[in-house]
């Protein structure tokens, strides 16, 4: 994410939080999470998603090869659909947002090693949940 919205809301975070769990161990509870939403839209957070930019160089081409007139209901419709919307985002890629702010604050307390014992456990949950490392759709952390 960009805007620093992440570094932002660990820096509060961490200040109100004196100790945390062992890296391996440590989780944001759901209710954190829910703060942090709040804390993203306090700071009225925008942000570009490379569909809607697709999307309008896409419309650019079919108004000039003509095909706008043919499809401009499904083009509606996709763009419809394709629109950011924030509260609908933060929920879909809330596992991620999780990890890195876990990541973050985790780093806060134990410093680049807790980074990196954060991103192995969550490597290991990931192959775990795909079946193993050669699982489908297994993606280490960093790739």
């Amino acid at each position: 994410m960009t805007q620093n919205i992440i570094f932002d809301y660990v820096t509060e975070w961490v200040q109100k939080n004196k100790e945390i769990a062992p890296p391996a161990q440590f989780r944001i509870s759901d209710t954190d999470y829910e703060s942090f939403k709040q804390f993203v839209k306090s700071r009225n957070f925008e942000y570009d998603k490379i569909s809607e930019q697709s999307l309008k160089q896409l419309k650019s081409v079919m108004e000039f090869e003509g095909y706008l007139n043919v499809a401009s209901d499904e083009f509606k419709a996709l763009e419809a659909k394709l629109h950011p919307n924030l509260d609908n985002d933060l929920e879909l890629f809330k596992g991620d947002i999780k990890s890195m702010i876990e990541s973050e604050i985790v780093q806060r307390y134990y410093y680049k090693k807790g980074g990196y014992f954060s991103t192995s456990f969550q490597e290991i949950r990931c192959s775990k949940s795909c079946g193993g490392a050669e699982g489908p759709g297994y993606v280490p952390v960093g790739a």
